[in-house]
């Protein structure tokens, strides 16, 4: 976002002009000074009856008819009228050079060309600015210098000259500094903070912003206070701020209003706009953009028409209507490129190429990714470049070459976090994952967690939604049902709220096929709404999709709960019936090594990091679960590592995991060790681990449950061997932290798990599954209470909160 020009109009001096002409400048000045622009422009108005036309000539007349016209044109752009305004700049300026009055044709090509550079005309803003640069240069230099580089400035980074804009700004804050001019020193700040933004250099930016905003605010400078807050807001924005970025951008535009400058409150309605389309919210921010362009095409600014129709695309990339992204993208970079700017033209570029990927048009993509790629360059901005490289990751996946897409998405990704830029690295995750879930690869889970979690802390709900999906279909894969549905059905929400008609219904079966094996008849409610959904769009190809998807399902029939339910059905009757902290422990360890036929071991700690297995304190153990525990006590994530000599490729491979444990608040309480033997397909050293990982961190979770419960129930001293002083206040109220995921996704669904065997009253598997399949309404979304209740008094409800974004 760019800042407002500043007007910096001197006032006339008190020997200015004699008798009531005179006397009606210096009033008028004073209103100006006072903000008050109506009564100032009655002054000059009664100023101009009194001074002939044709005292344009040389003398005093003509000097004193010239500063008229100056000031009236001042009065004017603080009014809004900035056609009239160019006008009476125009008849000052030719006053000026028909006297040869150096400064006067200095101040008022300074002033003739900041409001040519505010409404785009860059061309001749730059030539009357270098006019005013080289006269003032056999000046001694002053506010008009310093003025005529305060607008050059922007002039110079538009066109793409950031190394000429910053000499620029800091020569002007040189003389305003020696002036002691308060407000010029807060604009320079200003200038360059835009500068910075547009760098890269957040931090710096944020520092000039503050600085311009103290001076603002002791001037009481109530409009530019308001530029300060919009830019402010941007560069929360660009740091994924969303919710700061808000609140400045609603502050800048409540101001705006206040001093009835329409055409910036319709910068900061548009950058609102955008914003709440990030949030989900694709109707209000439809609502907010198209009232900014409104004001805008009103205002003739069209700058702003560039950057908002540009704003506009990715909502339309949003809602599913990439045809309409495409030309509004294409709108932005023709109004751009005649205006000749260089600045922002990048964004509208990546938009368009996006825009044709979704549409497949793969070969205009890829000359847009080329303009993205040259300005990338042009500028030198980490941002650009990585945004360049996002493209170029997804046009090579798209043609099928899948190693050159992978690379330049790891490259991506590496520059947006060595220039912390949340947004393209969270994108650069996704896409990864996409890459290697294309070639079934296990590792894609996590790269897609944590792009999950960095999108969810933005939050951007359309990409978390992507994030999701895309979950939601691997886990459907590998038959995790609780874990798809989970982020199948928020995603699904989300897409509605943005519009999104294909990608709702793509949740919705994906939904009702994680929903199939465990509870058949709710699977069909949701291929029914997948199927209304098509029906009220007038989407025939998603009718019959969805009817082929309802015919496969039935001819897969209902298997039951998947492998990894009937696991956990059974962990959770140990967490159900045990009342003593130990005993829960061995019994789930027991299971675990029954399940996986192989070693387990599960290891809790002290507040200083001691583990409470003496034999893993004295490193005694020659297990090669000791490193592991080592590594995950010290890094808290998963850690996992082939037993060696390594098998043959095909044949049965050992490897050894360690999963973190975590309680309440996420405080990692100790680590989850096992062994265990799987048949997999390893090529040539793959570390990819086995799918055991995912059902050990679902066990890790439960373990950490089951500790916080009896806890809270009072039946175990907590892990550093005192009275637990757990309350409910202290029981899980966050997401688990990066990096830690279990598979089902929310404790929720755990506690649907619980809720189950509390119904069933029977642990085995078979029981369970038949009394699920029976009911209408889905297990997967049951409230729970269970056997907790009767010894606490208190629900799981209470025990296993997580908060989270839907």
């Amino acid at each position: 976002m760019e800042t407002t020009s500043q007007n910096s109009f001197s006032r006339p001096e008190d020997g200015a002009g004699e008798g009531l002409t005179g006397t009606l400048l210096r009033a008028a000045g004073s209103l100006l000074e006072a903000r008050q622009p109506a009564a100032a422009l009655s002054c000059l108005e009664q100023a101009l009856v009194l001074l002939p036309v044709d005292s344009q000539g040389a003398g005093s007349r003509g000097a004193e008819r010239g500063q008229v016209l100056f000031l009236t044109a001042r009065a004017l752009l603080d009014l809004g009228r900035a056609s009239e305004a160019e006008l009476r700049l125009q008849g000052a300026l030719e006053i000026a050079r028909h006297a040869q009055d150096l400064p006067a044709v200095t101040r008022n090509c300074t002033e003739l060309g900041a409001l040519l550079q505010g409404r785009g005309a860059l061309d001749e803003a730059q030539s009357l600015l270098r006019e005013a640069l080289l006269l003032s240069a056999g000046l001694t230099p002053g506010p008009d210098r310093a003025r005529a580089l305060e607008e050059m400035g922007p002039i110079e980074r538009l066109k793409g000259r950031l190394r000429e804009a910053t000499d620029c700004f800091e020569e002007a804050l040189r003389i305003r500094e020696a002036l002691g001019d308060r407000p010029g020193i807060a604009r320079n700040h200003d200038r360059l903070g835009n500068l910075c933004i547009k760098t890269g250099r957040l931090a710096d930016a944020h520092d000039h912003f503050r600085t311009c905003l103290s001076i603002r605010e002791a001037e009481q400078d109530r409009p530019g206070m308001a530029v300060v807050y919009n830019n402010i807001g941007t560069v929360l924005l660009n740091q994924g701020d969303y919710t700061g970025a808000i609140e400045n951008f609603e502050h800048a535009e409540s101001l705006f209003r206040e001093t009835g400058n329409r055409r910036w409150q319709a910068w900061a309605l548009g950058n609102l706009g955008l914003l709440w389309s990030y949030r989900g919210d694709a109707a209000r921010a439809g609502e907010l953009l198209t009232a900014s362009l409104e004001v805008m095409q009103e205002t003739d600014d069209r700058m702003g028409l560039a950057v908002v129709s540009n704003n506009l695309a990715p909502v339309f990339l949003m809602s599913g209507r990439a045809a309409e992204a495409i030309a509004t993208a294409q709108r932005s970079i023709r109004l751009r490129e005649e205006l000749g700017q260089v600045e922002g033209l990048a964004k509208p570029w990546f938009n368009m190429a996006n825009g044709y990927i979704e549409t497949g048009q793969l070969e205009q993509a890829e000359a847009a990714a080329r303009e993205v790629r040259a300005l990338a360059q042009r500028s030198e901005s980490a941002e650009i470049l990585s945004e360049a490289l996002l493209l170029e990751a997804s046009l090579a996946f798209k043609r099928g070459r899948a190693a050159e897409a992978e690379q330049r998405a790891r490259e991506a990704e590496s520059i947006a976090t060595q220039g912390k830029y949340p947004r393209q690295r969270a994108e650069a995750l996704r896409l990864r994952a996409e890459i290697h879930f294309a070639q079934g690869r296990s590792r894609r889970r996590e790269e897609l967690l944590e792009s999950e979690s960095v999108w969810k802390e933005l939050p951007d709900l359309y990409h978390l939604a992507l994030c999701r999906l895309q979950l939601g279909q691997l886990f459907v894969q590998i038959g995790a049902a609780e874990a798809a549905a989970e982020r199948l059905r928020l995603a699904a929400e989300i897409f509605r709220g943005l519009l999104n008609v294909g990608l709702e219904w793509r949740a919705l079966v994906l939904l009702a096929e994680a929903e199939w094996p465990v509870a058949a008849e709710q699977a069909g409610s949701t291929l029914d709404a997948a199927q209304s959904l098509a029906r009220r769009h007038e989407r025939a190809d998603l009718l019959t999709e969805t009817e082929q998807i309802r015919q496969r399902l039935a001819q897969r029939g209902n298997a039951g709960a998947s492998v990894d339910v009937q696991r956990l059905l059974a962990l959770s009757a140990h967490l159900r019936e045990t009342r003593e902290e130990g005993l829960f422990l061995r019994r789930v360890t027991e299971t675990i090594r029954q399940q996986l036929q192989g070693e387990a071991v599960i290891v809790l700690w002290d507040e200083n990091g001691e583990s409470l297995d003496p034999s893993f304190r004295s490193g005694a153990r020659t297990s090669p679960l000791v490193q592991l525990f080592e590594e995950v006590r010290v890094q808290g994530v998963v850690r996992h590592r082939w037993l060696t000599p390594a098998p043959a490729a095909g044949a049965a491979a050992g490897v050894a995991i360690g999963v973190p444990i975590r309680g309440h608040a996420a405080i990692q309480l100790g680590v989850l060790l096992a062994t265990t033997t799987e048949t997999v397909e390893r090529v040539g050293g793959s570390d990819d681990p086995p799918g055991t990982v995912g059902y050990l961190q679902v066990v890790a979770e439960f373990v950490g449950l089951g500790v916080d419960a009896l806890r809270l129930a009072g039946g175990a001293a907590d892990v550093a061997g005192r009275p637990s002083e757990a309350t409910e206040e202290t029981m899980p109220s966050t997401a688990p932290t990066e990096g830690y995921q279990g598979l089902l996704g929310q404790t929720a669904v755990i506690r649907s798990v619980i809720e189950t065997i509390e119904r069933s009253r029977s642990p085995t598997p078979a029981s369970s599954s038949t009394a699920r399949a029976g009911r209408g309404r889905s297990w997967l979304l049951a409230p729970c209470m269970t056997g907790a209740r009767a010894r606490t008094g208190r629900s799981w409800r209470s025990v296993a909160r997580r908060s989270h974004v839907s």
